[in-house]
């Protein structure tokens, strides 16, 4: 007899529980349910004896394979006599007509091809409902495909049209950005030409600064008039075109507000501008102030310059900045353009 092992014979593992396994009645070995072919319902419904009875599936296969010719049944519907075997009671325990017997017996074997029948049917009705049930999921699926197919052309179409918008846009862009290239250039230009015709325009006025203001001031004679007899270059009235007073550019400037005077011919300008600069040079301690002019109360420095556009304004007052940080000793203006030199 093959010893017992500790494990399953079947399939060499241990028991996954201490007492759930079979023993073989013939060679004695273990198997755990798996490999018993039990469940375990059926295992805890098998009592001891039936448990003692278990013969494993490779006895089974191993016992001979024997016909049902020796049955009493068959014995007896040949015409031979059944002799009880020797010692045993339950030969004895055969009916004697065996008419009855086969009618007994058949039954047993009729439900063979009922239960084929009806496994048939089973797999046809099952078979059927598998066919149905892929069917279905395929329409199912068919319609999430043409829905999923009509979404893409939607989209493929939005996409194109946006593609062509986003082209006719770029052309546009490319377009405009060369326009207002050529714009910049004929707005600089015109700026350019704009300052050359403002210079033109201003080259006969003077620009006097520091004057206060008075509601019944006489410009042409208080102020032009007296101020070319100061520097000793008188001019009259009629070399005098226009005397005004211009807006600040800021509110917040308490000065008083500038003067411009135009003169007949920019020489003349240029002969007043020339006498302020003398006089200023030989009078270092008393420059030209509001007390020459005759204009009495405080005394105001009075500055006198050529009447310059506002961008060039704006350069002279930077050039004035950026000569002092470099340590320039002259900074001027003629005709519109302002010159500086480092040292005499």
């Amino acid at each position: 007899m093959p010893p017992i092992t500790s494990g399953c014979a079947g399939c060499k593992l241990p028991f996954p529980k201490r007492n759930e396994y079979l023993a073989c009645s013939l060679c004695k070995l273990k198997y755990d349910l798996t490999c018993a072919s039990v469940d375990s319902t059926t295992f805890s419904s098998m009592n001891t004896q039936q448990k003692s009875k278990w013969i494993c599936p490779e006895c089974c296969c191993k016992q001979p394979k024997t016909g049902n010719t020796n049955t009493p049944v068959r014995q007896a519907a040949a015409g031979l006599a059944v002799v009880p075997a020797a010692g045993n009671p339950d030969s004895s325990n055969v009916d004697a007509n065996p008419k009855q017997k086969k009618q007994t017996m058949e039954p047993a074997s009729s439900p063979t091809p009922a239960r084929w029948e009806g496994k048939e049917e089973m797999s046809s009705a099952l078979k059927a409902t598998i066919q149905r049930l892929v069917a279905d999921k395929l329409q199912s699926i068919n319609e999430e495909l043409a829905s999923f197919r009509n979404s893409m052309n939607f989209y493929d179409e939005k996409y194109e049209s946006m593609k062509k918008t986003a082209e006719e846009q770029r052309v546009t862009i490319a377009e405009l950005t060369n326009e207002n290239q050529q714009l910049r250039t004929s707005v600089s230009d015109l700026q350019a030409r704009v300052n050359i015709v403002e210079v033109h325009m201003r080259e006969c006025n003077i620009e006097i600064n520091g004057v206060p203001e008075n509601r019944a001031e006489n410009l042409i004679n208080t102020v032009v008039v007296q101020l070319s007899t100061v520097i000793k270059s008188p001019v009259t009235t009629d070399d005098i075109q226009t005397v005004t007073r211009v807006a600040k550019l800021s509110e917040d400037n308490d000065r008083p507000r500038a003067i411009i005077a135009k003169f007949r011919t920019p020489r003349l300008r240029d002969t007043i501008l020339a006498a302020v600069s003398k006089f200023n040079k030989d009078n270092v301690k008393d420059r030209l102030s509001s007390q020459h002019l005759g204009i009495g109360g405080h005394r105001f420095p009075v500055f006198v310059a050529e009447h310059l556009t506002p961008a060039a304004k704006k350069l002279h007052a930077a050039t004035r900045m950026k000569a002092r940080e470099l340590s320039y000793k002259y900074v001027w203006v003629r005709n519109g353009r302002i010159y500086a030199r480092k040292d005499d």
